[in-house]
């Protein structure tokens, strides 16, 4: 929180500048296992608070995270769970031009649901 609260902004855990990815977790000090649901929900309700006053903010690193998130509830049979995870990647990711500020990973992904 001290970093939201300095202003430092959400940048994708690939780039060599980034010191926050999710809130609550760090990637530097645990690469591995740092995006555990916990983080990516305490980043979530961050997103969706700001939200409120912009409907159309959206923390384009976060997106990943919420796909991968999504793959997690499919394996573990929440299906429907899963779908509506996906379904708001799509959303997000979908007004940025050609998936511009989002990785090329991502938005491959993204092409096999056809949203």
């Amino acid at each position: 929180l001290c970093s939201l609260m300095a202003g430092e902004a959400f940048e994708p855990v690939d780039a060599a500048t980034c010191r926050m990815c999710l809130l609550g977790a760090s990637h530097l000090s645990h690469p591995t296992n740092f995006w555990a649901p916990a983080a990516i929900q305490r980043t979530e309700v961050w997103e969706r608070a700001r939200q409120l006053g912009n409907p159309k903010f959206v923390v384009p690193p976060l997106q990943a995270f919420k796909l991968a998130h999504a793959m997690l509830l499919a394996e573990c049979g929440l299906k429907d769970k899963a779908l509506r995870y996906v379904e708001a990647v799509c959303d997000a990711v979908k007004p940025a031009k050609g998936g511009q500020g989002y990785s090329m990973r991502l938005t491959a992904e993204l092409e096999m649901f056809d949203h």
